[in-house]
């Protein structure tokens, strides 16, 4: 497994993988609790989850930035909803 060392909010530390971001945030799926760099919405298994539709949706209204500012537009905040909420819906069916 790779490491670098990067400087990341005035402290120095060593990420696997060489994630060069500071901190991660969790995956948005429901009871999903995998660690995940910020920019990703879901992680690898939940995102291929998805139809393609709400991936395109997704990616068609995200700024780049704004897990860092923290501001996402109205119409990611919806497509982002809708598609968590699908998931879990789809998950319960399965059970």
């Amino acid at each position: 497994m790779a490491v670098r060392r990067v400087v990341a909010c005035n402290f120095e530390t060593t990420v696997p993988g060489g994630f060069q971001g500071g901190h991660m945030h969790h995956c948005h799926a429901i009871g999903c609790h995998r660690e995940i760099p910020p920019r990703r919405f879901m992680c690898r298994q939940h995102w291929y989850a998805l139809p393609r539709h709400y991936q395109q949706a997704i990616w068609r209204h995200y700024r780049p930035g704004q897990e860092r500012a923290k501001d996402p537009s109205d119409e990611y905040r919806t497509v982002a909803r809708d598609a968590i909420n699908w998931l879990s819906a789809t998950s319960q069916k399965g059970r």
